[in-house]
């Protein structure tokens, strides 16, 4: 190897001690698969792409051809000049980005130099990521050029470790409507870290990511573009010009543009107040402007994906029924609601309507659903003649979903106005645990792998004379040397959430986040005297509620990472509203 390409070794090392010896967080653990970060600040660690050295070897210049993709560079320069010009012409890094695993080095025979490694995942060109389980093996294909090697067969899109997408790249989302226009659904993307309003903004405007298409609207009219860039004033107002069609718009529509932008961009920064938006530089009115034509960055709070409707009440159940968990002075203790559900008895399971009016119930031995208002009424009985039921959910549409078995067929139940109706999972296989998102158009579901271990897969919900689930993608748990088992799962966020897995037989359930692509699995707890079976979550964007119950009837609490207090004992299940 060349002087070069051992100093360009040295220092992807360097910058890999930095990016990982200065972060709070430990990112490692007994098993972190995976490896994307969301939203975060840049910071000095830059890494300088140089051109080519003269005279270099076939290594040396695969080395400097990855070094010059790992940070954005528009239109990457430096890294076409490892290329021919034919393979030049012909690479679109736009195309997307393929991340590999760490720790495989790049191989060299004679002058054929190969990369051959794990497939942590990719980015496609829209920003949607995906996880992998392939392997990546590339022939970068050297040639000599005027005496210099160059390469001839570059791979498609942008080629990055994970470490280095890891400090280069961020979770962004994009804002979109549900089809009746009544909540914005998160769209995550990744974005080079420190992307530009003027990006952001031009990728909102090119609509939802491929997965996420079939179960959103938006209000941006077809062949929307950014007439100029789009940067933060000194007052942190961005201004967004937009080209003639939105003038078409009438007054609901033009909120609700104003509302995906503003949700867009205030991720951010916390410097961004608010956005003027322009028809081709004229000015454009949105009903929800100030006098100065700039709507405030949080004018849009009721859009929220997380209800703002939606209890945070902690609600368990003892051999008396359901109560109210209450904290005063120090002391916790149930205490039973009112009317039927306080008294119904000991249950399997149960969940509590979003308004904290309603509760669904199982019982007898997870043989019967019930409902119940948390006040006075009557109980009304929803189904019998069954097994193996779940743990029921209300949605934000007044839906109520459940797993059960059903003449010794496994079916997903979901009760709309009442009425019950079957939802096919065919994609999926048999479900063990079902959890929708706050938003309502997604799933996070718990299936049985033929092989015995469970598996975690996120669905798109459609709605339309039926409720229908599709779009299945796999959310791996790899690192394990056995079949996982999973507990339960929860969402925490509009696109985070929480599951507890058992990497083996007979071995304790362990916490983990992680975001709706499976980018991230980060473990947050370590078991303490505790068998968890089950979660209770209550969404939110900082600081989330999580509750965990374990097999004697404790419950923790989720504080922050790896500290889980005992907060009460004897509870047969635990629920937050929604």
């Amino acid at each position: 190897m060349t002087k070069h390409g051992r100093l360009l070794g040295v220092l992807l090392v360097l910058i890999g001690l930095i990016v990982t010896g200065c972060v709070t967080v430990p990112t490692s653990g007994p098993v972190v698969p995976g490896g994307t970060p969301g939203p975060a600040e840049p910071d000095n660690v830059e890494i300088a792409p140089e051109p080519p050295a003269p005279g270099a070897d076939p290594t040396t210049i695969v080395e400097g051809y990855l070094h010059a993709m790992a940070s954005y560079r528009g239109g990457y320069d430096v890294a076409r000049q490892y290329l021919t010009d034919r393979a030049g012409a012909a690479w679109h890094p736009e195309d997307g980005v393929q991340i590999y695993a760490d720790g495989y080095p790049i191989i060299e025979a004679g002058d054929r130099v190969r990369l051959r490694a794990p497939k942590v995942g990719s980015v496609a060109a829209d920003g949607g990521y995906r996880t992998s389980a392939a392997t990546i093996d590339i022939d970068f294909g050297l040639v000599q050029v005027d005496g210099e090697w160059r390469i001839d067969t570059p791979p498609q899109g942008l080629l990055i470790p994970e470490y280095l997408f890891k400090r280069f790249y961020q979770r962004v989302d994009l804002y979109f409507f549900d089809p009746s226009y009544r909540t914005l659904v998160p769209d995550p993307i990744y974005l080079p870290t420190g992307s530009a309003t003027t990006t952001v903004i031009r990728r909102l405007l090119a609509g939802p990511t491929e997965w996420l298409s079939p179960v959103v609207v938006t209000a941006v009219p077809t062949g929307t573009e950014l007439s100029v860039a789009a940067p933060v004033d000194d007052a942190g107002v961005v201004e967004v010009s937009l080209s003639e069609s939105i003038g078409r718009l009438d007054e609901n529509g033009r909120s609700r543009l104003a509302a995906q932008i503003t949700w867009t961009l205030s991720q951010l920064s916390p410097s961004i107040t608010g956005v003027r938006i322009l028809n081709a530089g004229q000015a454009f009115a949105v009903r929800e402007q100030n006098s100065d034509g700039v709507v405030p960055i949080d004018a849009y709070k009721v859009l929220d994906p997380i209800p703002s409707t939606q209890r945070t009440d902690l609600y368990g159940s003892d051999d008396i029924g359901v109560g109210r968990v209450t904290e005063n002075d120090g002391q916790v203790r149930l205490q039973p609601v009112n009317g039927p559900a306080g008294s119904i008895g000991r249950l399997d399971a149960f969940g509590i309507s979003q308004l904290g009016d309603q509760a669904a119930m199982v019982s007898d031995d997870r043989t019967v659903l019930r409902s119940a208002p948390l006040g006075e009424g009557t109980t009304t009985t929803l189904l019998t003649d069954v097994t193996d039921l779940g743990r029921p959910q209300y949605t934000r549409f007044n839906e109520l979903w459940v797993v059960a078995t059903v003449a010794g067929e496994q079916q997903l139940i979901v009760f709309v106005d009442g009425e019950p109706q079957v939802v096919d999972t065919s994609g999926a296989g048999p479900i063990s645990r079902i959890r929708v998102s706050p938003d309502g158009l997604r799933a996070a579901v718990v299936h049985r792998t033929d092989d015995g271990g469970d598996e975690l897969l996120i669905a798109r919900i459609t709605r339309t004379d039926r409720v229908l689930l599709d779009g299945w993608q796999a959310l791996p748990f790899t690192g394990a040397k056995a079949e996982v088992e999973i507990a339960d799962v929860g969402w925490t966020g509009p696109t985070m959430m929480m599951v507890l897995v058992a990497e083996g037989p007979d071995v304790p359930a362990k916490p983990y986040t992680l975001d709706q692509a499976g980018a991230t699995w980060q473990l947050v707890g370590q078991p303490d005297n505790w068998n968890a079976v089950s979660l209770a979550t209550s969404p939110r964007r900082i600081d989330p509620r999580v509750m965990m119950l374990s097999s004697d009837g404790t419950v923790w609490r989720y504080e922050d990472q790896f500290r889980w207090p005992r907060m009460v004992e004897g509870l047969g299940a635990i629920a937050y509203p929604g």
